[in-house]
């Protein structure tokens, strides 16, 4: 897997002059994620492409790819495919659909091509995938149009999926929670290389801390077996969430990708349990238990305390929290003092409820943000906010605490819940506060 993750030199084949097109995709992606290796267009048809030489085949390259890019109608790919083994390429990523997914002459292509690649050095992501990331090395093969928004920042989650949609899904959330990624990999039809595959890629990365997977399919059990003990044992948080267990979904699914459901996702969902990864029910799901950790690592038995404008959103948040196991203590009788005396309609035992009376007291906040986290008594602290906005008093004053205590190195962390504007949350990343958008979502991040 090495060519696949940290190649030198990448050929497009089927390379595209227009930046918008799936063969332009990569090249113009390579280019502003700043890849430092050679970039190859190839395509008859061209003399440079986006500022590149351009070939006109690949036996005309400089030197010999460690990665190949596949961007060519279904009927070009099995000699292309060939070519590759034949030169001795390390990766080979294909773009093109057509195949397995589609109908008994693209399945039929689609087993051609993997005797093709059968006992050789060449690993291949595809036919139908939409490629892979790895920010650390500026390697983005693929072709998302999500990445026009900008590059994603580098950090701890690799994101591994069978879906490209899903994919792209989870890494615009990640986006837009600040949340920094270190392998995206859309494995489409897996003629080749699986998502166990890239699971075992992303368990051997120093900088992957948590691993969000979505399957329709997971093969060799025994296998999964052994790759969720080494990702335990390298203290690897694996989130699943698991699509095609119903028999409509097996349907789709096989429709999707070729590839074969049924019984196996009830196996493989046994597996995941008993190897300590963590089901989870939906998209938005896997974005919170990754914010969770990205944000305070694995709680454990942190001690969180809850500070509320509304008795009703605490009394939610502790019924969630306390579903999960995570430790809610009451505050000792000298802190509850110290907060009545900074506010003395609040409800101080746990959660911490500072009534609506606060919008007209606003200045108290940040006294009481700052005695909760100097007490030696909570180690995560959670807020609701009805409105979250850049210029909320509140949500001011509650990221300038977590600034000074970032600073500070402290080991207090911060997190939201409630209605997020898109104002608060530049501010709300630069103070590295979480934010989920019900109470529920906080048993999820909370995961040990």
């Amino acid at each position: 897997m090495k060519f696949l993750l940290y190649p030198d030199r990448i050929a497009v084949v089927g390379a595209s002059a227009e930046a918008k097109r799936i063969g332009g995709r990569p090249i113009g992606y390579l280019k502003k994620g700043g890849f430092k290796g050679e970039i190859y267009p190839v395509n008859p048809s061209r003399e440079s492409i986006q500022g590149f030489t351009c070939y006109p085949s690949l036996s005309a390259l400089p030197k010999r790819p460690d990665m190949v890019i596949i961007a060519l109608a279904r009927e070009h790919v099995l000699a292309t495919l060939k070519e590759c083994v034949e030169m001795g390429v390390g990766s080979v990523v294909i773009f093109s659909a057509g195949f397995a997914e589609i109908d008994e002459e693209g399945k039929e292509l689609q087993h051609q091509m993997s005797l093709v690649v059968k006992g050789s050095n060449t690993r291949v992501l595809g036919p139908n995938a939409n490629g892979l990331m790895v920010p650390s090395v500026g390697l983005y093969a693929c072709f998302t149009p999500l990445l026009e928004r900008g590059i994603p920042s580098q950090g701890g989650v690799a994101i591994l999926t069978q879906s490209a949609a899903l994919g792209t899904y989870l890494l615009d959330k990640c986006r837009t929670r600040s949340i920094g990624i270190a392998c995206w990999m859309h494995t489409g039809n897996e003629l080749d290389v699986d998502l166990l595959d890239a699971l075992d890629s992303a368990i051997e990365m120093p900088s992957v801390t948590t691993i969000l997977l979505t399957s329709e399919v997971l093969r060799e059990p025994m296998r999964l077996q052994q790759l969720l003990m080494r990702a335990a044992s390298k203290n690897k948080l694996i989130a699943v969430l698991q699509v095609g267990h119903s028999n409509l979904g097996a349907m789709a699914a096989a429709s999707h990708t070729g590839a074969l459901v049924g019984s196996q996702s009830q196996v493989s969902r046994g597996l995941l349990q008993q190897g300590g990864a963590h089901h989870v029910s939906s998209l938005r799901q896997l974005v919170d238990i990754a914010e969770g950790h990205v944000r305070w690592g694995r709680p454990g038995r942190a001690r969180v305390s809850i500070l509320t404008t509304s008795g009703g959103i605490g009394i939610m948040v502790a019924d969630a929290l306390e579903s999960s196991g995570v430790v809610m203590p009451r505050l000792s009788d000298a802190l509850q003092l110290q907060l009545m005396n900074i506010a003395p309609f609040c409800h101080p035992a746990n959660p911490v409820d500072v009534t609506a009376q606060i919008i007209n007291e606003t200045d108290k906040f940040e006294a009481i943000l700052l005695t909760m986290a100097s007490s030696d008594e909570v180690d995560i602290i959670i807020t609701f906010l009805p409105l979250a906005t850049s210029h909320d008093p509140l949500t001011q004053q509650l990221c300038r605490v977590a600034t000074k205590l970032n600073l500070e190195k402290s080991n207090i962390h911060f997190g939201v819940v409630g209605t997020i504007d898109e104002s608060a949350h530049d501010m709300l990343n630069q103070a590295q506060i979480g934010r989920w958008e019900e109470p529920d979502d906080l048993r999820i991040a909370l995961v040990p």
